[in-house]
């Protein structure tokens, strides 16, 4: 009866630690997808932000196209 228990005991045991580490890849799983996201969002503000500068700079040499064309009349 004794020798059951212990087998009853140790059968438990794999079976939480096959669970903990099942649980453990799925965090580690979890993380690696939510870096990703990270640097994606981050890459997506970047651009957006790059996108806004070169508008403005564009802006800006139209503006200093045009000082320079009715400084030349």
């Amino acid at each position: 009866m004794r020798e059951q228990f212990e087998r009853d005991q140790q059968g438990h045991e794999e079976q939480s630690e096959n669970k903990k580490k099942q649980l453990v890849r799925q965090v580690k799983a979890m993380e690696a997808e939510l870096d990703e996201r990270k640097q994606r969002s981050l890459a997506i503000a970047t651009r957006k932000k790059l996108n806004m500068d070169l508008k403005d700079l564009g802006g800006q040499i139209d503006s200093a196209n045009k000082n320079r064309e009715e400084a030349i009349k």
